[in-house]
């Protein structure tokens, strides 16, 4: 049998034989491994390769990430990347997307009434990849408003929070792109791929979604909308919209003395016209001061030593009396609690027999000048021996006061004096004192520039005995 397998294979007989022993397969049924390595016909003999999807479900398409290009070929994209493609977006729902390819603009579309306020936001996935940015505009594509970095709490930037508004009824866009740094950066273009996936939403600006909103007619203290700006370090949001001609929002804020209430507003939210706010003390007349245009920055912020327990009342308005449904505006608020702050100057103290009384060791005093000709008295009982060391200065980050500080015995007697505006702290240091009573005296410096009663001023007393 050897001989014979010997003589077959000698022959070149055995490549025959093994196919007729195994099946050679026939051409019109390739096998598995011959399948894989076929090239489609080439129908249109044009040397590249046909198309392979007619729709853009054929693709990707469901996950985001691929469309069907008008060549035939599923490539990296969306069909969101304009006006005339945007996507409707209902009021207090998300789209979770995602920027692709690179430079990559989605649109969106909602359907809004005059004076509606709503929230745009755009949240990263992963904030390390991708920096939102939002824009929002009419049907023409015009940009009213934007938001690229919400850094006013760290932990949401460069995430984008847009608080905006409605001036109209009819259909109203935004878009989300990638921006990291100014718009058209070449040291930083617009990135975009599989992995920036974000999360874009419309949310209704209303207490259901955390926003007190003022009412119609909140035109008073008596009529002022509650914002329970409770807790410290937490941040509070308020908005509306002022209607009219000259029309005012009131909004009424319970404090505790010794607090310090901080105030922000939302930039380039789209809104018209200037937006000012007043503070209000509790007797809601006298006011603590104005500021327009508040931003988010701390440079651009109110911040109010608070020295009253209770309500105090912010008034809203534009600042030139104008009004209408594109005068809307956003308030947020925070607080800084009383343990940080100084010890609340006490009204009245406005003379020698009305003195504030300040037993021996060291206090941190916060101070206000509320009128032209208040002066505010403080009280020490000195002994033989005892100093007194003065410091004084600004309050905390609220606006400066001059002042004029003076010392003098219960004789009247001046044992020292000096003046602060700004700068480096007023210090009247080591004074001796006696078995006397001692009064401290804080005057304005410039009583004809008070404009209105926050004119704050910070006082460190320190009285030692040996």
């Amino acid at each position: 049998m050897t001989g014979y397998w010997t003589r077959v294979l000698a022959s070149g007989l055995a490549p025959f034989l093994l196919f007729s022993l195994l099946g050679c397969p026939s051409p019109e049924e390739p096998s598995e491994d011959e399948e894989e390595v076929i090239t489609p016909p080439d129908d249109d003999d044009d040397g590249g390769p046909d198309p392979d999807c007619e729709t853009d479900y054929e693709c990707d398409y469901s996950s985001g990430l691929e469309i069907c290009s008008d060549e035939g070929f599923c490539i990296q994209g969306d069909r969101n990347n304009s006006i005339s493609e945007a996507q409707l977006i209902d009021p207090n729902s998300t789209a979770n997307l995602v920027l692709a390819p690179a430079g990559d603009v989605d649109w969106f579309f909602f359907f809004g009434e005059p004076g509606d306020l709503v929230l745009l936001s755009a949240d990263a996935e992963d904030p390390k990849l991708l920096d939102t940015f939002i824009a929002f505009t009419d049907s023409s594509g015009q940009v009213l408003a934007f938001n690229d970095d919400f850094n006013r709490v760290a932990s949401v930037a460069p995430n984008s929070r847009l608080y905006t508004g409605v001036r109209s009824q009819g259909l109203w866009y935004f878009s989300v792109q990638d921006r990291r740094t100014w718009a058209n950066d070449p040291a930083a273009p617009p990135s975009g791929g599989v992995d920036h996936r974000y999360t874009a939403g419309l949310t209704t600006a209303d207490p259901d979604n955390y926003v007190t909103i003022a009412s119609t007619e909140d035109d008073s203290p008596e009529e002022a909308v509650p914002w329970d700006v409770l807790e410290t370090y937490v941040n509070y949001t308020a908005g509306g919209v002022l209607e009219t001609l000259g029309d005012e929002d009131w909004f009424a804020v319970p404090v505790t003395a010794g607090e310090a209430l901080r105030l922000y507003g939302f930039p380039n939210s789209g809104s018209l016209g200037s937006i000012a706010v007043d503070v209000l003390l509790p007797d809601g007349e006298t006011v603590l001061g104005t500021w327009t245009d508040l931003t988010w920055a701390t440079s651009d912020r109110a911040w109010i030593p608070i020295l009253e327990d209770g309500v105090h009342y912010l008034r809203v308005r534009e600042a030139a009396g104008l009004g209408g449904p594109g005068y809307w505006y956003y308030l947020h608020a925070a607080k800084n609690p009383a343990d940080e702050g100084g010890i609340p100057e006490v009204e009245p103290n406005d003379d020698t027999e009305s003195a504030e009384s300040l037993e021996l060791g060291e206090h941190k005093v916060w101070g206000r000048l509320s009128t032209t000709d208040d002066r505010d008295y403080f009280a020490v009982e000195g002994a033989e021996g005892d100093t007194l060391t003065l410091s004084a200065g600004g309050a905390g980050e609220a606006e400066p006061t001059a002042v004029l500080i003076e010392v003098r015995a219960d004789t009247g007697t001046s044992i020292a004096s000096g003046s602060w505006e700004s700068g480096d702290d007023l210090v009247l240091s080591d004074l001796s004192l006696g078995s006397s009573t001692y009064f401290i005296e804080v005057a304005p410096a410039s009583p004809d520039e008070l404009e209105a009663a926050g004119n704050y001023y910070r006082l460190d007393i320190a009285h030692s005995r040996p």
